[in-house]
């Protein structure tokens, strides 16, 4: 790690980000379709800004346990395509693959209940608090609703017992899960993507800290290093705002193209590929003629379309 520190190795990450804005021809792979009239617009200022302020609180972003900084590697991404069972014995695991990512960075950060486990829908708190019930009105439910509902206490309760085993049997995997949910920890994650995307979330989480810095630091440390005047915060709302309708403009082009695009690259399969540029190429001429009141709109908003062959 460099500086032999999990601050260093934040702090090095934070560098590495600085060098791809300041290097970089483009912000590649963005989460939503962004720059067009009107929308959010990522700029390298607006990036590096907030590295600035990142950098200056770093430091006090760390969990205060040391035991949750030590280095480990991590696979991030186990879920059930990545790991091969035994066809006669499945509790029996033959081989992990998929491990082109995996990297070795402090405990708090790596920690994390794995892909097979997580779902979509609410996940139970943290913590030593009893396992999520069903709810309060489950027996006046429809038969349909009854089993939906039977299905999401069943994955709360799998991830919610992944937490009590590693309580058991991994406590330093516990304690850093205790951590993951603090604005600390999630301004520290997303700090490592800013080159790509999600400078204007991270730039309310700093606002955040700003505004809770007695709760970070107590009510005997040093005065906060960030100053965000009410015009700051007012920009901030505004581009968040633009930034998460880019997000769903791209969310609706992908669910325009249906099952064959995957995830939000937009990948496809082999087999898929010839009908899905087919189809790409109607849903660009329907997105366009949705978004654009005339021909220089279109032209800009053609601009930023994120599919493309260069």
């Amino acid at each position: 790690m460099a500086g032999n520190s999990a601050l260093g190795y934040i702090l090095a990450s934070s560098t590495r980000e600085r060098e791809c804005i300041v290097r970089g021809l483009r912000f590649p792979r963005p989460e939503g379709i962004f720059g067009g009239p009107g929308g959010y617009k990522p700029t390298a200022k607006s990036k590096l800004d907030v590295l600035d302020d990142f950098e200056k609180v770093a430091a006090y972003l760390l969990p205060k346990d040391a035991s949750v900084h030590i280095p480990v590697l991590w696979h991030g991404d186990l879920h059930d395509n990545n790991i091969f069972v035994d066809p006669d014995d499945p509790s029996k695991v033959l081989t992990i693959i998929d491990w082109q990512t995996t990297h070795i960075a402090p405990l708090f950060q790596q920690a994390r209940t794995p892909g097979f486990l997580d779902f979509i829908g609410p996940h139970p708190s943290l913590g030593l608090i009893p396992m999520p019930p069903l709810p309060d009105n489950f027996d006046s439910l429809s038969a349909a609703e009854k089993e939906e509902a039977e299905k999401l206490h069943s994955k709360q309760s799998l991830f919610k017992i992944y937490e009590i085993q590693s309580g058991r049997n991994n406590m330093p995997v516990f304690k850093a899960l205790q951590h993951s949910q603090t604005l600390g920890i999630q301004i520290i994650s997303l700090i490592f993507q800013v080159f790509n995307d999600g400078e204007p979330i991270i730039k309310g989480q700093l606002i955040k800290l700003a505004l809770d810095w007695e709760k970070v630091v107590g009510p005997n440390g040093p005065p906060c290093p960030l100053q965000f005047t009410e015009a700051d915060i007012a920009a901030q709302r505004v581009d968040q705002q633009r930034w998460e309708e880019g997000v769903q403009m791209k969310g609706d082009v992908l669910e325009a193209l249906g099952g064959a695009a995957h995830g939000w690259a937009g990948w496809s399969s082999h087999e898929d590929y010839d009908v899905l540029t087919k189809k790409l190429e109607i849903v660009k001429e329907q997105f366009l003629e949705y978004m654009a009141n005339n021909e220089a709109e279109k032209t800009a908003w053609e601009n930023v379309w994120p599919y493309r062959d260069d």
